[in-house]
């Protein structure tokens, strides 16, 4: 029998013991703080939320990496009548956000940081993390390619070398729609290397509608500018206002985000973590729960989704002498599939803390 580990109702495994308590869902409609927090390419990507989520007064998350603990989160917050299960396979929460830490270094194995996004900002400053909240470094933009066996620094002399007739043609073909990223950016060794460096993928694997819906054009435009929207951000919310292109990371690793979620969550008695539950389709986990399938939000792989490629992340420091004469920048990516090394980043340039 299944027992709490601790404050809140947090289990190894999953009780099913729900009494449907019926509810509309405009509260959940009303509940945003902001309306602007999806702004430029996340108001062209498209959010669909079932509208009967909510109706039987429990949602069943699947899930306990950043996006379902996020949902749980703010579900709670939006629809406080509603009580919400989130179910693991694993046995515990993160996902794939893992922070290495010895001896006080700091090392995140796979997302590192974040473009500062409304909707992330807002989460970091309600969750108490502003402090540790830094944005990255300004001087360490600079991004290279290896191609050919040499080392280009990208900015626009890349475009006069990849012919910027080729690159209109991608352009006016990605607008087209459902076009992969090799076809919207018709050089092979640059669209490659956008593409590993950002979702890991080569460019043929990628659809351009997703990782650039701007320029695509694919969905709504946003509904203010880039400047408009530092000005909101600056009047809403503690702290520093992003540069264009700037990122930002928390100085105890991106596990720190995860954990103050686990944390706020735990002590909501409306909310249960449970772990060590492996739901394969969205019906097993309505079925494990006693709830309707319009109840479930799916925040984890999906069964026929393809496996991706094993990765080896190695962390080497060195002394400020040893490496004097490298320049300060973000990183080099290799798009090579030859290559053992797809890239190498600067992260004691990039970004704040002990890394």
């Amino acid at each position: 029998m299944p027992t709490p580990l601790r404050k809140g109702r947090r289990k190894p495994n999953c009780s099913r013991s729900c009494k449907p308590h019926v509810i509309g869902c405009e509260r959940m409609k009303t509940g945003t703080r902001q309306a602007w927090i999806r702004h430029g390419q996340e108001m062209r990507r498209p959010l669909l939320v079932n509208a009967s989520l909510a109706d039987e007064g429990h949602v069943v998350i699947v899930g306990a990496g950043l996006s379902g603990l996020t949902a749980a989160y703010r579900l709670r917050q939006v629809a406080p009548d509603v009580r919400v299960t989130v179910l693991e396979r694993a046995p515990h929460a993160g996902g794939v956000l893992r922070t290495w830490r010895e001896d006080g270094w700091v090392g995140d194995v796979a997302v590192n940081a974040s473009r500062p996004h409304p909707a992330v900002w807002r989460l970091i400053d309600d969750l108490g993390l502003m402090d540790a909240w830094r944005p990255s470094n300004g001087e360490a933009k600079h991004r290279w390619i290896v191609h050919a066996g040499r080392r280009h620094r990208l900015g626009a002399g890349t475009l006069l070398k990849a012919r910027p007739w080729r690159l209109l043609r991608g352009m006016r073909a990605a607008r087209q729609g459902g076009r992969s990223m090799a076809e919207a950016l018709p050089v092979p060794w640059l669209a490659d290397a956008m593409t590993h460096g950002i979702v890991n993928a080569p460019a043929t694997d990628v659809d351009a509608d997703v990782l650039m819906p701007t320029m695509a054009r694919y969905g709504p435009a946003p509904p203010m500018g880039r400047r408009a929207l530092a000005r909101a951000v600056r009047a809403t919310y503690p702290g520093w206002t992003p540069k264009r292109g700037q990122l930002a990371s928390l100085d105890g690793g991106m596990e720190v985000l995860i954990e103050a979620l686990v944390t706020a969550l735990d002590a909501d008695d409306g909310v249960e973590l449970c772990f060590n539950v492996d739901l394969a389709t969205p019906e097993a986990a309505a079925a494990h729960a006693g709830v309707g399938l319009r109840s479930v939000l799916w925040a984890a792989p999906r069964e026929h989704d393809a496996a991706g490629p094993q990765l080896t992340v190695v962390a080497a420091g060195y002394l400020q002498a040893d490496v004097a004469e490298v320049p300060v920048g973000y990183g080099t990516l290799f798009p090579d599939a030859r290559s053992p090394i797809s890239g190498i980043l600067h992260e004691s340039d990039v970004h704040a803390g002990s890394r």
